[in-house]
């Protein structure tokens, strides 16, 4: 998944610091939800790119032996329902086929880490889960899509 809204330096940082990356991903999601909520869908879209970006290098960040199933879980749910809202977001500014881009790709990051966890079912299941959530909204992005190509 290709994407551009951080300093790849940065993003190399989060993935080795994944508590404060944990931080910042917080942050950018509360700020995102104060651009929203004070009409500045521009500003909170790019907070949303950002918390996205910071979800994926979390769940793409070396998991310490001793780090419980719970903390991993909660890490691949967030990613999966800040995916959403981008796409959201994506979807309002009448982007249904970045929205659809966007959860596709999320799929394509958890199908990929899907085999390190192949000695932890309940992982293995939540990512199954968030796969089919993504690949269900994305359907109804790209059929969108379609219809507005349709239509001119």
């Amino acid at each position: 998944m290709k994407t551009e809204y951080l300093c790849p330096v940065y993003r190399k940082w989060l993935q080795l610091h994944p508590e404060q990356a944990r931080q910042h991903r917080l942050q950018q999601v509360e700020a995102a939800l104060q651009y929203a909520g004070e009409g500045l869908h521009q500003k909170a879209l790019e907070a949303s790119k950002q918390a996205f970006e910071i979800a994926h290098a979390v769940v793409l960040s070396l998991q310490k032996p001793d780090q419980s199933e719970v903390v991993t879980k909660q890490d691949l749910s967030i990613f999966g329902n800040i995916a959403m809202h981008l796409a959201n977001h994506f979807a309002s500014n009448a982007e249904c086929a970045e929205a659809a881009n966007c959860l596709n790709g999320a799929q394509q990051q958890l199908r990929g880490i899907a085999p390190l966890f192949a000695c932890h079912y309940d992982i293995l299941m939540l990512i199954h889960t968030i796969d089919n959530t993504l690949a269900h909204a994305a359907a109804c992005y790209e059929r969108e899509t379609y219809r507005h190509r349709q239509l001119h």
